[in-house]
């Protein structure tokens, strides 16, 4: 029954390919052991005259016809399998010429996203969208290939070419990923560090974070002008981006890693107006754009000394009130 049992997959129809070449190996050799033994013990008996019972004549009947009854089976087997094949055949075409039109408009896709040349705040998200749906795009059109590439195989055809196509546009698509990653978790970030009340905002971290954005920038604007005129805009956003990260950290960093000390009191604001000469007021919300707003960066070879106490004096009040 296996034999002549309709496959509905590649896979499936692998195994029929497998199980009926070897039940030709073992029909082929029991074939050979019926006329090598059972036949010739057979004639024996009846040249010595043997008389074969009813029940032996029957079961010698059966065990000649046997192969027979077998190669039938086979036949049949072959049969379907030869129609299942050219069926699942023409399933692989369809399916190759749908990853092609895919794999054709995902290249349209990382064109058009590489034209991209606005930072705007209100951009990035759309820009976002596109890149998840190129990214999840790829991952499904190479499943896709390689789906395809092993029912070929099982199906004896010649290998799809969208295989290296695939393996392009990933690579195309890897900067620009990383571009609008980045530029998306630096809008988002870089606006909580200047929004937050001053205490929220953990400085050291922040000063960290921009020093791994500009690392990555700079290895992706690299890979970007390599290629030229194609990327041009992209390379313009990156640099743009590189910009704004060596910017927070040479000109606002400083300044967050002294004034977020949760230490800072009224009387420590006190002194770094009297010190600045700046006049501004002190709020439990005050934030880092504020303080870049009047210019408070600028000072703060200034200010060091008053901040710096007020971490020393909080932390002697944590370890006195243990």
């Amino acid at each position: 029954d296996k034999l002549v049992e309709e496959p509905t997959s590649s896979e499936e129809l692998g195994q029929l390919k497998e199980f009926a070449e070897e039940a030709t190996t073992l029909l082929e050799h029991l074939e050979f052991e019926y006329r090598e033994e059972i036949y010739q013990r057979q004639k024996f008996l009846l040249a010595q005259d043997h008389k074969l019972s009813k029940e032996d004549m029957q079961l010698c009947a059966e065990t000649y016809n046997w192969p027979g009854d077998m190669a039938s089976f086979l036949k049949r087997s072959e049969d379907l399998q030869n129609a299942r094949t050219n069926h699942l055949k023409a399933v692989v075409e369809g399916k190759n010429d749908a990853l092609g039109r895919d794999v054709e408009r995902l290249e349209k896709m990382i064109e058009a996203l590489a034209e991209e040349n606005s930072l705007a705040p209100g951009n990035i998200p759309t820009v976002t969208k596109r890149v998840n749906a190129l990214r999840d795009g790829l991952e499904k059109a190479t499943e896709e290939c390689e789906d395809i590439l092993a029912q070929e195989e099982v199906l004896e055809m010649e290998g799809t070419d969208f295989e290296e196509r695939l393996k392009s546009c990933t690579k195309e698509f890897g900067p620009l990923d990383k571009l609008w990653t980045c530029a998306k978790e630096w809008v988002e970030q870089s606006h909580a560090w200047h929004e937050l009340p001053l205490p929220q905002v953990d400085a050291e971290a922040a000063a960290s974070k921009a020093g791994e954005f500009g690392s990555q920038l700079a290895r992706v604007s690299k890979v970007l002008e390599k290629k030229g005129e194609s990327r041009e805009n992209a390379a313009r956003c990156c640099k743009l981006l590189l910009q704004e990260t060596k910017s927070f950290e040479d000109d606002e960093a400083p300044l967050m890693l002294l004034v977020c000390e949760p230490g800072m009191k009224s009387r420590h604001w006190e002194e770094i107006k009297s010190t600045t000469k700046l006049e501004f007021s002190v709020t439990s919300g005050m934030n880092m754009m504020q303080l870049m707003d009047i210019g408070l960066n600028h000072y703060v070879h200034l200010i060091e000394d008053t901040c710096v106490a007020a971490s020393k004096e909080a932390a002697l009040e944590k370890a006195l009130s243990k």
